[in-house]
């Protein structure tokens, strides 16, 4: 079966990276391997960094994603080979100056304007399909107009975009989480992407204690 390939972005230890490639067991449910592969990876983090290499077994660039784009950093071989293609681009493009929670700085800080790399790599790599994430303060930014800047800017690029706002519990993930997927499919190639409907209903949403009250009686740091 055809192997799809992946430029991971904004990577942190892998959330997304791991919703891709399957493999793992969750609330007793076995998710099998997938035919996604990660050929690329990035994030500034030390500590998320050492977490996705030691978990996937996979080199990822610690580094600023603006520096390794603009070849201002003095990159190994390795840092240097962002794929010419792929088939996916994700990304969780930082949120911070997004968020009800921070400054709501938005497009006026250095951090809320790193959505422009991932348009850059999609530029770049042309993938079939591009999947961001972000807080549910990026719908209200600027009176909606951030939302819309970010679409145009990826829909540029001739992409269909569509974007959703989705709460977690009622994906079967046991938090009150609510966040913004942005999904882009490439106009030449693929029909616009179909969000999902919810899995979970209130009466049934899946509780903390349900998903790690096993780790109650566990000892700090225990690999079990």
């Amino acid at each position: 079966m055809k192997k799809y390939s992946i430029v991971s972005l904004f990577a942190g230890c892998g959330g997304m990276d791991l919703g891709f490639t399957g493999g793992f067991t969750s609330l007793g449910k076995k998710y099998p391997k997938r035919n996604f592969t990660i050929s690329w990876a990035n994030d500034i983090d030390a500590n998320a960094c050492k977490t996705f290499k030691e978990y996937f077994g996979h080199d990822i660039v610690c580094d600023d994603i603006t520096q390794v784009l603009n070849g201002k950093k003095q990159a190994t071989m390795f840092e240097q080979s962002i794929p010419k293609t792929a088939d996916v681009v994700i990304g969780g493009f930082p949120c911070q100056d997004f968020s009800h929670a921070g400054k709501r700085l938005g497009f006026g800080s250095k951090r809320g304007m790193l959505y422009q790399s991932m348009v850059e790599v999609v530029r770049r790599t042309k993938p079939l399909v591009f999947v961001a994430e972000n807080v549910k303060g990026l719908l209200t930014m600027n009176k909606g107009e951030a939302i819309k800047t970010i679409i145009k800017d990826f829909e540029g690029l001739g992409y269909h975009v569509e974007y959703n706002l989705y709460l977690a519990a009622d994906y079967g993930v046991p938090q009150m989480r609510e966040r913004v997927v942005i999904v882009g499919t490439r106009k030449d190639k693929l029909p616009p992407f179909e969000h999902p409907k919810p899995t979970h209903k209130k009466e049934n949403w899946v509780t903390l204690e349900e998903a790690i009250g096993d780790l109650e009686k566990e000892k700090e740091g225990s690999t079990h």
